[in-house]
This record gives C-alpha cells, structure tokens and sequence, in this order.
C-alpha cells in the first residue's frame, strides 16, 4: 500500500462488517457497497487504494467500468474480490484493475460467469446478509468432494437445484426443502452440508475468505501501479461525471450535493443565469473570450460561416425558438443571436458552479436545506415524498420564482431555453427536489 498521505477505501457491506476489515487494514475508510457514481463522489487521489467488495446492481445501476477506468488513469490503484468487485476485476484486469481471491479466478476463467452467482439479499439495518450465495455453495460442495463425503453427481443436482432459486430466497433450510420432495437422501447431504457451513464460516463463506485476503494484499509494501488506458471520453460520461461527483468543498464522500444539483439550483431560481448562460454560449459558439458586442459578431461570424445567417429567420423556422413580441420587436442581430442561444445543446456539464464567476454559498445552503426538508417530509411515511408532486406544483414553483407569464407556450418555453434547459417541461421537472421547501408544501 503507497505510504504518506494516502488512504485506502474499502466497499463492503454483506461479505465484512466494518469491524473485519479494520482489524486487517486499520487505517481503512469502510465505505457502503458501491454503486454507479460512487467513485465520482469519492474522488480518491493518485496513490490511494480502493478495494471493492460488494456492489449495488439490482436497486439501483451497477458502477460503470469507464468509472473505475478513469480513476485507473488518474493512478488510483483499484482491485476488487468476493463480489461485485470480482466480477469487475475480471472484465478489467489487462486494463488496470487487480482481482484477487477464488471468486475473481473462476470469473477470469470462466467458471462462472452471471453476476447471479455473488448476488444475495441483506438486511436493511445492518448489512447481514441473508441469503446463500452460489459461489459459497460451490465452494462447500468442492470441500465436501475432496473430502470424498460427496461425489460428483450429487453434488451437481443440489446445484442444479441451487440455480433454480431466486438468489434473494436461497438459503440452506430452503434448499433442503426443496430436494427433499424429489430426493430425502439428497436432502440428507445438503442438511450435512449446510452444518458444516454454519459451524466452520472461516473455511466455508468463501467471499469473506477472498476479501480477507484482499484487504492483507493491501498492506502488502509494493502494491501494483496501473499504466494509463486509453479511455474515450464521451458526452455520457461527462454527464455521469458532473452528475455525481460531489460538490466543491464536501470532504464527505457520502454527501449528497453534488455540482450538478447546485448547478441546476442556480440554473433555475438564479436571476442572473441567463445572462451567466449567454455568455457561456457564445464564448463556446465564437471561441472566444471576448464580451458585449464583440463577442457577439464572434458568435455570428462562427455562425455564418455554417451556414447560419439572419436569411434563414423566416417566421415558419423561427417560430419555436422566439416569442411573438420577440419576433416584432427585436433586430435581426437580436433574433439570431437568441435562436443560437436558446438552439445551443445543453449539455450541462460544459457549464459547473466551478466555472468563472460562481460562488460556493447561498446556493450551497439552500440546495442542502431542500434536501434536508425532503428527507424530514419522506419519514412522515411512503405517501409523503417529493415524487409525488404534482406537475401543477412543479410549475407553480417555477412561475413564482421567475415571476413571469407562463400561460403562452412560446414564452415559456423561451424562457427556460434562456436557462439552459431544452424546454420548459424540462425546467419543471427539474426543480423537483426543491419544490417542497420552496413552495411550503411542507
């Protein structure tokens, strides 16, 4: 493990508790199993460790190998065993990441292969786990075959019947149930088995044999350094990206502000942003960094150059992008000048709260108070919760907040172009996390 000021991060949940893997590695941050973004929000450095053992993929997306591979790239030295992080490992170990124990060998060679395999269901209080996986149970039934207590054939039928199992209902006392309708002598070596199992854990719970093992790997003194992979960086990830990684100044890993919700903030209910995102556009349009007017001759001259010229604003083609009093009232410079604003993709994270001239403070606060008043109005029961707003509630919030008339569909729609939002509808839906505190439904 690198020395300094270095740390290491372990993902565990069901395979160790907390106490487990601090009694091998003591210095480890234990963190819950790991989902899609969680590295995003982690952000460990150059010369940090991550080790993942378990993983989150049925509740919600599992994390992303173009995750794992950019924190690879950035000298961030990830292995993974046991679990989901076996899996992983195999798919990505000839580009950086390092597997370790049994079960990332029988995935690297292709013993097993579904992600099924390492699936389990666990408590909601404490991260037990609660059912049986398979790879636990290949495992006793190859110790019980090299103990010649069990021979080949019977071995494969109890995981045959294994298989058939939801992996959330597997267990010892329910297989045995189910073998000794068709088999009582089968059942008779799976109730043998499963005792073993329950008395001798440190031989039989494989997955928590292969994560002890990782974690010891650890602490071993030269611990491998991955070389760069070349690693497309597409819009999709970008947007991943921007969307979970935490927001500037949290050292929590675990918090749950990130930029894009304090983006998004300040793209709604800030009464600067168009002007904010006027800019950005046209700097992005003219590359260049010019203001006031010469910035816009830049952008029009970018523009002209594609094709793109006050010619083209006929009434038929301008009519979605500027409002009738728009049309009537403003310069042909004008109107053109608004269709390639309220035209530009809105790829949102070309535009963070990192960027020139924001400031981390009110916006911050509030984003953190919203979701606090989320969390307080969902305990009150499944009926309470900020999914259940209305759309009606949605755009009350966002006519009182930009206080303007949004009875005229071009209007609105104007308007929340102006923001950067691809409509209005769009802009609705995204102030639903803020909704309950700012509109007092609380």
């Amino acid at each position: 493990m690198s020395s300094g000021s270095s740390r290491t991060y372990v993902f565990s949940g069901p395979t160790l508790d907390r106490e487990s893997i601090t009694a091998i590695v003591r210095q480890a941050t234990v963190l819950p199993p790991i989902g899609h973004g969680d590295l995003f929000r982690l952000a460990p450095l150059r010369g940090d460790s991550v080790l993942i053992l378990d993983g989150r993929y049925h509740q919600s997306a599992a994390i992303r190998h173009k995750e794992i591979l950019h924190f690879v790239n950035q000298g961030v030295a990830i292995s993974g065993a046991s679990s989901l992080g076996a899996l992983r490992a195999a798919e990505l170990d000839t580009m950086g990441m390092r597997g370790v124990g049994t079960i990332y060998d029988w995935y690297r060679t292709g013993r097993v292969s579904e992600d099924g395999e390492v699936a389990v269901a666990e408590s909601v209080h404490d991260r037990r786990m609660l059912s049986l996986p398979l790879v636990n149970l290949r495992w006793a039934l190859e110790q019980a075959s090299n103990r010649g207590a069990l021979d080949s054939d019977r071995a494969s039928r109890i995981l045959e019947a294994a298989q058939g199992m939801h992996y959330a209902e597997r267990s010892w006392r329910l297989l045995e149930r189910m073998v000794r309708r068709d088999d009582p002598d089968l059942a008779s070596s799976v109730a043998a088995l499963a005792e073993a199992a329950l008395e001798n854990r440190d031989t039989y719970d494989l997955k928590a044999r292969d994560a002890r093992e990782a974690l010891r790997s650890l602490n071993e003194p030269d611990q491998f350094v991955a070389g760069p992979v070349e690693m497309p960086h597409t819009r999709h990830f970008a947007e991943w990206q921007w969307h979970h990684t935490r927001a500037s100044g949290s050292a929590d890993p675990q918090d749950p502000i990130t930029d894009e919700l304090v983006s998004r903030y300040r793209r709604l209910y800030e009464r600067s942003f168009p002007r904010r995102w006027r800019t950005h556009v046209l700097r992005t349009i003219g590359a260049s960094s010019a203001s006031g007017r010469r910035l816009e001759d830049a952008a029009l001259l970018a523009a002209r150059k594609q094709g793109i010229t006050a010619d083209m604003l006929d009434p038929v083609r301008i009519e979605q992008w500027v409002t009738s009093a728009e049309y009537t009232d403003c310069t042909e410079r004008e109107l053109l000048l608004k269709v390639l604003i309220r035209s530009f993709p809105s790829t949102n994270s070309s535009f963070t709260p990192s960027a020139p001239g924001w400031r981390r403070d009110r916006a911050h606060r509030r984003v953190r108070q919203c979701l606090e008043t989320n969390e307080s109005v969902a305990a009150r029961g499944p009926g309470a919760s900020v999914w259940l707003i209305s759309d009606d509630a949605l755009r009350a919030v966002l006519k009182d907040a930009w206080q303007a008339d949004l009875t005229d569909e071009r209007q609105r729609q104007a308007l929340a172009r102006d923001r950067g939002f691809r409509s209005y509808e769009e802009a609705a839906e995204a102030g639903r996390p803020f909704c309950i505190r700012r509109s007092g439904l609380r």
